[in-house]
């Protein structure tokens, strides 16, 4: 497999996108450039902005020097979490067929811990909505006969359709094996597979962190984000990554320079 060239700072990606060539031949844009302006595409399916993605490797990225990560597992964390949700797509379908709107269900189930009855009054409310009381009834009954079965298999569809693209587009197998476990939880209670702790790559669990963390500080400021984080530590997510990102105050300006070069970035 061909070496990958990576980023020397995830944040040139946008920039570099931007540059326009004159006077040149147009040069083939680098693999790093192709995956960005797919992240943008993966933004829209997930109902969020234009550069979430981008923002949140930027984010990741910092979190992996936070926790004295290696290189080589820092450019894996950069692009496992510009690409986690790339199949998204794969199980749209089936979101429909559950929820009606999927775009509009995948950007409301990021305010929310996948856990517990929390999540579980998230799909009570969102089950077609917006349908008759009666069609939202008989889709609430067959969900629930097998509930952990048919959003494992959602899950299945998303994780091994990550995995194939990621392949395809030639990234490196550890970044393979990080998408794979996109929906795994540090207590063991995600899926597919059920993977707890450090059986979760490590670059996984650092992107988790970043995803959410962007929505949450972009939503909510950067106080809501931190509440986020420290409410999910040891559930949803690895305590070591939350606490590497949880900071006193007097050190906490440097996540606000880094989301303020991610805003800047992207106007």
């Amino acid at each position: 497999m061909t070496d990958l060239t990576y980023p020397a700072d995830p944040a040139e990606t946008t920039a570099q996108n931007r540059q326009v060539t004159s006077g040149r031949p147009p040069e083939l844009p680098t693999r790093a450039e192709v995956l960005a302006a797919l992240s943008v595409a993966i933004d829209l399916g997930l109902g969020q902005p234009a550069e979430h993605m981008l923002r949140s490797a930027l984010i990741a990225t910092r979190l992996a020097d936070r926790l004295g990560l290696s290189r080589t597992q820092r450019d894996c964390i950069y692009y496992s979490t510009l690409i986690m949700w790339i199949g998204c797509h794969a199980d749209s379908h089936e979101y429909a067929r559950w929820f009606g709107d999927d775009i509009s269900v995948r950007r409301s189930a990021y305010l929310v811990d996948w856990s517990g009855l929390p999540y579980q009054r998230f799909l009570l409310t969102n089950v077609q909505h917006g349908e008759s009381l009666l069609q939202r009834l008989k889709t609430i009954s067959t969900l629930y006969l097998n509930a952990r079965g048919h959003i494992s298999h959602l899950i299945h569809s998303h994780c091994t359709s990550a995995a194939l693209l990621a392949e395809r587009i030639g990234l490196a197998t550890d970044v393979q094996a990080a998408v794979r476990c996109t929906f795994e939880r540090f207590d063991g209670g995600g899926l597919p597979t059920g993977a707890a702790g450090e059986q979760i790559p490590i670059e996984m669990r650092v992107a988790q962190v970043a995803d959410m963390v962007e929505v949450h500080q972009r939503e909510y400021g950067t106080g809501g984000a931190v509440a986020m984080v420290r409410s999910r530590r040891g559930g949803q997510f690895d305590p070591a990554v939350v606490d590497a990102f949880v900071t006193p105050s007097s050190t906490r300006r440097r996540w606000t320079s880094c989301w303020s070069r991610s805003a800047t970035s992207s106007t």
